[in-house]
């Protein structure tokens, strides 16, 4: 996690800087279809993946146990067989009528060549996501954190690069194939490493391996499947579908505003969650499980609700400053994201906790909540565009964050920390005061105003009782930055 926390600053920047410079380099057109290139593969990605990657980890170590070296190469040369077999028939119709395909997505005269590179991504992405996944389960951190570095780090630099050269959308793309073909070979090398150490012991399959395996990827399967409708991947199919493909580029600009932000402000937390909740819950310890949801939602508040009113004022300001102003209603986009998606984070932990729990039917139900996204799409998309796909976006993620809470309310006493929000939300309303009024200021006004907006969020949340001594306490168990100076103040 140490590992993590430190690099994620810099992948930040990164991210950060290279969409800026991506946006400014291409065409409105340009980044529509890049984008929609990206997404239609991610999601294609995600449906033919039919839930068995996720799986992996659940099978892995029971194979290895039984059945050792040739259990495991006998199991993945199976599941890539299954895998590519699905991946065939997509593949196969994008050779047998691509002027289709070129049509519907909007490719234009280099259309067969990025379709190729579609399929490309799609199948490199199959193979990578399984070999991490195995990776994961040995716990081999070194080696998912180099795969880190080549995703997050490496092939941004290097489509970034492409892009500078001036070559174009199919530079860009050919870009991510070749960090794609870099990182599943990387994968392979050290999943390959892993396996040969795993002892050549006789034995046999475990039972019924491939029935269990089914059902386990069919859970995942609708988790996976429904949680894509949802992504802006859909969403810009529906609004290349409706003619409006400089749309896709606004919503992109606007979705990716709010993820480098959130993601960025949720480091801290990521990874801990499922983990935390497994070792309490096995070990029959439901308050200290009440305890560690309402600290961490507590926490989740203390950083989301201030960020997320600091967005909302500044994104009118800073997206047409950082994009251009050509994107200036990505602004309104990103608004509503902040709103629906920030409020599907604060209410998110019940989620995994659901699943540590093995409420399979609640966390089916959450997750089905997500398919409102598509009729609200196709009702909201043609009249209101981007903006439309951002409300049918977010609406439904954060109802099913909501029941998905409701429901562990319900049947496990947690109780959502409700005073504690009103005690941050009237502390960052009342900061932001000097922001309203000078957002529409020179920008070292707005600088001042932000800088004041922090001093007087922590000093009225001080003031207010902030965190008392026990939640200060369950802070110092997290690995967090600067924690004790925060803890100091707080």
């Amino acid at each position: 996690m140490l590992w993590n926390s430190a690099l994620f600053p810099i992948k930040f920047l990164i991210a950060l800087g290279s969409g800026i410079v991506l946006v400014r380099l291409l065409s409105k057109g340009e980044y529509a279809q890049y984008s929609l290139i990206l997404y239609t593969a991610g999601l294609i990605g995600a449906w033919v993946d039919l839930g068995m990657e996720r799986s992996v980890a659940r099978f892995t170590p029971e194979i290895e146990m039984r059945a050792g070296r040739h259990g495991l190469e006998k199991f993945f040369a199976s599941l890539f067989g299954l895998k590519l077999a699905v991946i065939l028939p997509i593949v196969l119709a994008f050779a047998l009528v691509p002027d289709f395909f070129v049509r519907a997505l909007a490719l234009g005269d280099d259309g067969k060549i990025l379709l190729a590179g579609i399929a490309l991504l799609v199948i490199l992405g199959a193979v990578s996501d399984v070999f991490i996944q195995f990776l994961y389960t040995h716990f081999k951190q070194i080696a998912t954190n180099l795969l880190d570095i080549v995703a997050s780090l490496v092939q941004p630099l290097l489509v970034l690069g492409f892009a500078l050269a001036g070559t174009g959308v199919v530079g860009m793309v050919g870009a991510m194939v070749f960090s794609s073909i870099l990182l599943d070979v990387l994968a392979a090398w050290r999943a390959r490493s892993l396996v040969n150490q795993i002892p050549a012991r006789e034995g046999t399959m475990p039972p019924q391996l491939w029935k269990r395996f089914a059902n386990v990827s069919a859970l995942n399967f609708v988790i996976t499947a429904t949680a894509s409708l949802s992504e802006p991947g859909f969403a810009a199919l529906v609004l290349t579908g409706s003619k409006q493909l400089t749309a896709v580029a606004i919503l992109a600009v606007g979705y990716r505003f709010v993820q480098y932000f959130l993601r960025f402000l949720v480091a801290p937390l990521t990874g801990i969650q499922t983990p935390l909740f497994a070792r309490l819950y096995a070990e029959n310890k439901m308050e200290q499980v009440r305890e560690a949801y309402s600290t961490l939602t507590k926490f989740f508040i203390f950083l989301l609700v201030p960020c997320g009113i600091v967005m909302v004022l500044l994104a009118p300001r800073l997206i047409p400053f950082l994009f251009t102003e050509t994107y200036e209603l990505s602004a309104l986009v990103a608004i509503v994201l902040v709103i629906f998606l920030f409020g599907e984070t604060i209410t998110s932990i019940p989620v995994g906790m659901l699943i540590v729990f093995q409420e399979s039917r609640a966390t089916l139900i959450s997750r089905l909540l997500s398919i409102l996204s598509v009729p609200m799409l196709l009702v909201l998309v043609p009249p209101f565009g981007a903006v439309g796909a951002a409300l049918s976006i977010g609406a439904p993620r954060l109802l099913s964050r909501i029941y998905a809470t409701i429901f562990t309310a319900q049947h496990y006493a947690i109780r959502f920390p409700f005073a504690f929000l009103l005690r941050v939300s009237a502390s960052a309303a009342l900061a932001a005061i000097p922001l309203f009024f000078t957002r529409e200021l020179e920008w070292w006004w707005l600088t001042l105003a932000t800088i004041l907006f922090a001093i007087l969020f922590l000093g009225l949340f001080k003031l207010f009782g902030g965190f008392d001594a026990q939640e200060k306490e369950r802070l110092k168990t997290l690995k967090l930055p600067l924690k004790e100076i925060v803890l100091r103040w707080l």
